[in-house]
């Protein structure tokens, strides 16, 4: 249900702002930040076993995958804010991107609730 309320909310947000997600703020900016927090939780999860790291970790996936639906609500939507990557076609691409982010916000919400257990 928690998931459920985030993705309307963030897909209504997606369609209404002004902001043009699809540029160059949130495309590359978010992938950098995403690849980081990887390089950057595979040595501490060996290291470093502890519930607040993957408790703050998860923290950072929630707002990532966010950032992810409405980025990726915005390239669907393909109105006069970008050229978007997604042409008539590619409805089922399309579909699964936002699939695969609904479900990695899921799991992100999944591992907060639980208090940052693995």
């Amino acid at each position: 249900v928690l998931t459920m309320a985030m993705f309307l909310g963030l897909t209504i947000y997606a369609c209404t702002t002004k902001t043009d997600f699809t540029g160059s703020f949130c495309g590359m900016h978010i992938v950098v930040i995403h690849i980081t927090l990887i390089i950057f939780m595979i040595p501490l999860c060996f290291i470093l076993h502890d519930r607040i790291m993957h408790l703050i970790f998860a923290y950072i996936g929630v707002a990532i995958f966010s950032f992810y639906i409405i980025y990726d609500t915005q390239l669907i939507m393909n109105g006069d804010r970008t050229d978007g990557d997604f042409d008539m076609d590619d409805h089922i691409l399309a579909a699964v991107i936002l699939y695969l982010d609904i479900i990695n916000l899921f799991l992100k919400i999944l591992q907060v609730l639980k208090g940052g257990e693995e």
